[in-house]
């Protein structure tokens, strides 16, 4: 249980690290004016959004990919009968 919380801690850790940086040198590039920084921020904040959305597109076609092919895999049986029973009714 223990090996758990540290492999949550770090998790939790790596996965707020990108984001909290953006959000200080964002309000620190704000409040001195510097917006080149501050557009730099911006275009990294954008990068991060797209590249979420794509992975998360992704891991729901790979899901929707492998319960289609179980569907397909139950349905072999009934579909390789399906053209004798077309031609002898």
């Amino acid at each position: 249980m223990e090996n758990h919380r540290k492999n949550f801690i770090l998790m939790v850790a790596v996965g707020m690290y990108p984001t909290s940086a953006l959000y200080a040198f964002g309000g620190d590039a704000l409040f001195k004016g510097n917006y080149t920084r501050l557009l730099v921020i911006v275009v990294l904040i954008v990068i991060i959004l797209l590249l979420t959305r794509f992975v998360h597109q992704r891991r729901v076609g790979e899901a929707t990919k492998k319960k289609n092919q179980q569907k397909l895999k139950g349905r072999e049986t009934s579909h390789s009968l399906r053209p004798l029973l077309c031609f002898y009714s």
